[in-house]
């Protein structure tokens, strides 16, 4: 197993991060991954990440993991609007661009590739996903899964609990790892991506990875990331690090973008996604700022005590 690609340090990024990834032992690269800052309005600088895993064992992994990965990040950007749309408009792009690509060229049909992009502006975290790739978070010593896994993974799980199937069974089983949706040619069957954000607190991490991760058991991934005191590039250096002495025969291609929120946010940071920037000021009870109206109306009570005085008088 190699070691993983060095991420390329970019001061620019709103928030602390690095990003990694190794071939395992497959013959080529077939995940890509991104990570770039944009325009988050009201809120400040906002951070999009994204990674797409091609399909293996299919035709042209690569070529359609770069494509929809480069068309995604490319078409969120040009978009104007909310978060939920630009991404849901991202993916629409991404997948009309496979689908052109394998119109014009017969040898890519076939192809394909998961996609989980995480955007973060200010404490607010918008995400969509389709296939199995993964988008964690870390909270408090405890790791939880954001994001649906659409392989069968998770049907098979179910099967244990419901006491149909054995875990050995759905351990080993050879489809586990099959997709119930991927971003093909073909209609996309799920799509995981709700209109409402999570809110993000000081101290969350956020780990985005394809699913070659899963050679990792969550105690394991845990252990490593639970560390406060790294900065998320020596995080993932022990990570992959780690994954590397296990040395699993079949490892696949694994990409890990971690993301950290820092410890304390100022005002400005806690900003939210959702207020227009153009929204008129309200004032809350007991501010102490008096508004025209409230002022007008005064002026007219007085008035009006000062007439039904000096008729009584």
């Amino acid at each position: 197993m190699t070691a993983p690609d060095a991420p390329s340090p970019n001061q620019s990024l709103p928030l602390p991060c690095a990003s990694a990834q190794v071939s395992g032992q497959r013959q080529r690269q077939e995940d890509t991954l991104r990570l770039t800052r944009f325009d988050g309005g009201p809120a400040g600088p906002g951070l999009l990440a994204v990674i797409c895993d091609g399909m293996g064992g299919h035709v042209h992994g690569d070529v359609a993991s770069a494509l929809v990965a480069e068309r995604f990040v490319a078409s969120f950007l040009a978009m104007d609007g909310s978060a939920p749309d630009r991404l849901r408009g991202a993916l629409s792009a991404s997948h009309d661009a496979l689908i052109e690509a394998t119109t014009r060229d017969p040898q890519l049909d076939g192809m394909g590739t998961t996609l989980v992009a995480a955007c973060i502006v200010g404490d607010q975290l918008y995400r969509i996903s389709v296939g199995d790739s993964q988008l964690w978070r870390l909270r408090d010593h405890q790791m939880e899964r954001l994001n649906d896994d659409h392989s069968m993974a998770p049907v098979f799980d179910s099967m244990v609990e419901m006491g149909e199937l054995t875990p050995v069974a759905a351990r080993e089983d050879g489809k586990r790892h099959a997709l119930r949706s991927a971003i093909t040619r073909k209609p996309i069957h799920k799509i995981d991506g709700p209109a409402t954000p999570d809110r993000l607190l000081p101290g969350d991490c956020l780990l985005v990875a394809s699913d070659g991760l899963d050679s990792l058991d969550r105690d394991s991934l845990l252990g490593i990331l639970d560390d406060d005191t790294e900065s998320p590039q020596h995080t993932l250096d022990r990570l992959f690090t780690h994954l590397g002495e296990l040395n699993a025969p079949q490892q696949d291609n694994t990409s890990v973008i971690l993301i950290s929120m820092p410890a304390t946010t100022s005002a400005a940071d806690s900003v939210r996604v959702d207020t227009p920037a153009n929204a008129p000021a309200v004032n809350a009870p007991g501010t102490g700022f008096p508004t025209v109206n409230s002022v007008l109306a005064g002026a007219l009570a007085l008035v009006l005590i000062l007439v039904f005085l000096w008729i009584l008088l």
